[in-house]
C-alpha cells in the first residue's frame, strides 16, 4: 500500500463572523433610494482626481451652465467629457456613487 491519504481527515476551525455581520448592517444602511447632496458625492478630492478642477464649485464656474436645470444637458455633458475622465454627468455620478457606497461598506 502506498503512503497517502486513504481515510478521511477531519479539520476543526472556528469562524469569526463579526466582519460579516458588520457588512450586513452596512448593506442595510445603503440599500434603497437615498437622496444625497451632490457635494457629498463630488468631493473636492474626487474632483481633483478625475477632472481639470480643484473643486466642484470651480468646475461649475468654468462651465457655461446658468441654472441647475442645465446639469445633465448635452451641452454640459460635452463640457464634462472635455474636462473630466467621464463621458457624461450621469457617468460621473454613477462612479462617485459607487465609490461612496464602497466607503460606506468599508470595502
Amino acid at each position: 500500500m502506498q503512503p497517502g491519504l486513504n481515510g478521511i481527515i477531519m479539520v476543526s476551525f472556528s469562524l469569526d463572523d463579526s466582519k460579516l455581520k458588520e457588512l450586513q448592517r452596512n448593506i442595510k444602511n445603503v440599500t434603497g433610494r437615498r437622496e444625497v447632496p451632490v457635494t457629498d458625492l463630488l468631493t473636492d478630492n474626487f474632483i481633483r482626481q478625475h477632472s481639470d478642477f480643484q473643486s466642484l464649485q470651480a468646475m461649475f464656474d468654468a462651465s457655461s451652465i446658468k441654472t441647475l436645470d442645465e446639469v445633465g444637458s448635452e451641452q454640459f455633458d460635452t463640457f464634462i467629457s472635455s474636462h473630466t475622465e467621464f463621458r457624461s454627468w450621469n457617468e460621473m455620478i454613477r462612479v462617485t456613487n459607487a465609490d461612496s457606497i464602497k466607503r460606506e461598506l468599508d470595502l
